[in-house]
């Protein structure tokens, strides 16, 4: 099947084709026509795309089988481009970060006052690692790559961006219908089912072509959206404390220390610090729950952690006053909302049979690891998110963090893959629509997921954060900025919780603060929290600096490797249209690094002749002219924001200079008579006019007026 796309062809063929019995033809036993491929034994396949726009499409697969069942990894098609492509930019849930993984067991422990019983891992971490040798190679999260070609492309990889020309192609892998899909080298594409069958159907995979790279991505996901359960992130409802400070129990208690009174402790201590934190998760390890050793068996089916689920509600022994009276004094303390962590199939291994019996809600057998899951039959699926969901509204919740949602690509063998997946997916969306909760996705970036945030809005976009280790803040910060190219279209990316005194804490809250999804602390020691960094992120009233999308590698990176080269990575976006750019050191060296910020480089920016330019931590200022570069350094594992205010009637507005994003806390109008500034908190008020800079102390709710001369 050949495709026109944007003025690339693109040709799409039936590369091998499985059956049940181990039976299998490859393409040159294939008969083709029209998008149709007929093998010896009868079957057939049929694909057919569905254009949009006409620089974007979705593909769709329908296979027949009369006499022999399809195996539960059915297909590999191959997707031929019409001129050979250059770099490539990958995100695979092929496991990448084995390496990285090794730093949990010690500082976890470290961070919460514990001696570890492991060597301290190094902090210079080999990335990419592949995952050879192991049981599960493949993750709920996705690690980006770059590659010189389609042959370097690793498996399982759901998102790519490559180079054709002068122009960029762009592919999603989907779920929908039956199937779930990934790229592979050289440009394959498995379709899986998860289960033999005589027939299946579904859309499989995205594509878009541009002269734009993030035009090229953008319509990719517009293709992803029309094609399978997936909303835009602009369509769907902003979750309501995105705007403001969080804080999570998660790294500060993990499983043994979290209880009622280390919460309340912590939140109360660092509110009394003037940290003012508005909304909290209480994470794992409020359960009751069995735990039983994790067996080889288990890793191959995507069980993590063999705890099981018994009843529901909390443990009496750390929340003996229950979850109504945790959330009411957390609320009396000044927090506006709480969020409560469970798992897509109940708990890590699923529940026991009396926990869905009390809640009066379906199960079915999980044969993975012998206890019970939500049903996969959306009806049923809806009866128990509804009533999980209702629970935890009458305990007072706002909100849940829902993890383990990988999970869905491995509960049902007996369902085909992506409408088991379709159905969890939907039904916790819906319950939690109809009770008024927000969700936090969590391992949930395989496309069974992604493919299925229908109403959803803010998902996780990496691994777990490691605390209080400089090479594993490297790796996480990279991570979050390349995997929020494609994420941030769909969702808010979360780019996780992390501690104020962190060494690389400045390198955290500068790209929290850039991310355009939630910012929030996991501190354990509210005596050490970091209050002067928090106060350059954090209103006095909650609300956090953040810019006004998502922001996203500059252009000169897309393709570039800035863990293993020593460049800097550049992450852009805009506060109140004004262009900044976050000026990271993630490179594995230890080292400072330098390179350049070219205007040409920066996605939306405005179409000025000069621009006023400003380093936030560095202090330095000047003027920059379209086409020219700045030179930029940061130190290592340290990060800057460079904002660039287009000079207009000789006058450019920073901002406030004491926060990390300084148009953030100012509105600026223009009028005949100069430039009407409004400044939201007490601070110094940066200005450019007259060719030179000015500082002036302003005060929150004041209101002056610039004269251009």
């Amino acid at each position: 099947m050949e495709l026109l796309l944007g003025g690339v062809r693109l040709k799409v063929r039936v590369e091998r084709l499985r059956f049940e019995t181990g039976v299998e033809y490859t393409a040159s036993e294939l008969e083709e026509k029209n998008g149709v491929f007929k093998a010896p034994n009868c079957s057939r396949v049929a694909l057919r795309a569905m254009p949009l726009g006409g620089s974007a499409a979705a593909l769709y697969v329908e296979a027949r089988s009369p006499a022999t069942a399809f195996s539960s990894s059915p297909l590999t098609l191959k997707v031929g481009v019409d001129e050979a492509l250059g770099p490539v930019l990958g995100l695979t849930f092929y496991n990448l970060a084995v390496e990285y993984e090794k730093g949990f067991e010690y500082y976890d422990l470290l961070a919460r006052d514990r001696k570890p019983s492991t060597p301290r891992p190094p902090d210079e971490i080999p990335y990419p690692a592949e995952p050879r040798g192991r049981a599960l190679a493949i993750s709920c999260w996705t690690f980006p790559y770059t590659a010189r070609g389609v042959d370097g492309v690793y498996p399982y990889t759901a998102f790519l961006l490559a180079q054709r020309g002068d122009g960029y192609l762009a592919l999603a892998a989907l779920s929908s219908g039956d199937v779930s899909s990934s790229i592979g080298r050289g440009l394959s594409v498995s379709v899986d089912t998860g289960v033999p069958s005589s027939s299946f159907s579904g859309w499989f995979l995205a594509a878009s072509h541009s002269n734009d790279p993030y035009r090229a991505v953008e319509e990719v996901m517009k293709a992803l959206a029309r094609a399978t359960n997936t909303g835009l992130r602009t369509e769907k409802p902003v979750p309501r404390v995105i705007s403001k400070l969080g804080w999570c129990s998660w790294n500060a208690l993990q499983l043994d220390d979290l209880s009622h009174e280390s919460v309340t402790r912590i939140v109360r201590g660092l509110i009394e610090r003037r940290v003012p934190v508005r909304w909290v998760i209480v994470d794992d390890g409020w359960q009751i729950e069995e735990s039983h050793p994790v067996e080889e068996r288990h890793w191959r089916s995507g069980v993590i952690s063999v705890r099981i689920i018994r009843e529901p509600r909390p443990r009496s022994d750390r929340f003996p006053k229950g979850f109504e009276a945790l959330v009411r004094e957390l609320k009396e303390a000044g927090v506006e909302e709480v969020g409560l962590w469970h798992t897509i199939n109940a708990h890590w291994a699923g529940g026991y049979a009396g926990f869905f019996e009390e809640l009066g809600a379906p199960y079915v057998p999980d044969a993975n690891t012998g206890a019970f899951a939500p049903s996969p039959r959306l009806e049923e699926a809806e009866r128990f998110f509804d009533s999980l969901l209702r629970l935890f509204r009458t305990w007072g919740f706002d909100f849940v963090k829902t993890d383990n949602q990988w999970y869905v690509r491995f509960a049902y063998p007996y369902e085909p893959r992506g409408r088991s997946a379709s159905s969890l997916e939907l039904a916790l969306q819906l319950a939690a629509g109809h009770y008024g909760m927000w969700i936090l996705n969590s391992m949930a970036m395989t496309p069974e997921c992604y493919s299925n945030f229908l109403l959803s809005n803010v998902t996780r976009v990496s691994l777990d954060y490691i605390p209080m280790w400089r090479g594993g803040a490297r790796l996480h910060t990279m991570w979050n900025v390349y995997n929020a190219l494609f994420f941030s279209h769909i969702t808010y990316p979360d780019y996780d919780m992390w501690m104020s005194y962190d060494p690389c804490a400045e390198l955290y809250a500068v790209a929290a603060v850039l991310s355009g999804g939630p910012i929030y602390l996991t501190d354990r020691q509210p005596e050490k929290a970091n209050v002067e960094l928090i106060r350059r992120i954090a209103l006095p009233s909650g609300e956090v600096v953040r810019v006004d999308a998502p922001g996203v590698p500059t252009r000169d990176l897309l393709f570039e490797d800035p863990y293993n080269n020593p460049v800097p990575l550049k992450v852009a976006s805009t506060v109140h249209g004004i262009p900044v750019v976050a000026i990271l050191n993630v490179y594995r060296g230890d080292k400072p690094v330098k390179g350049v910020v070219r205007l040409g480089d920066i996605p939306r920016l405005p179409t000025a002749d000069e621009y006023a330019y400003y380093l936030v931590s560095k202090g330095s200022r000047g003027v920059v002219r379209r086409g020219e570069e700045l030179e930029v350094e940061v130190e290592p594992c340290r990060g800057d924001v460079l904002v660039l205010s287009p000079i207009q009637g000789g006058v450019a507005v920073i901002g406030i200079k004491e926060y990390l994003l300084p148009p953030y806390p100012v509105e600026v109008l223009r009028s005949e008579g100069g430039v009407v500034v409004r400044s939201a908190v007490d601070g110094t008020l940066l200005v450019y006019r007259r060719g030179a800079f000015e500082e002036i102390r302003v005060s929150a709710g004041s209101t002056i007026t610039i004269a251009p001369s």
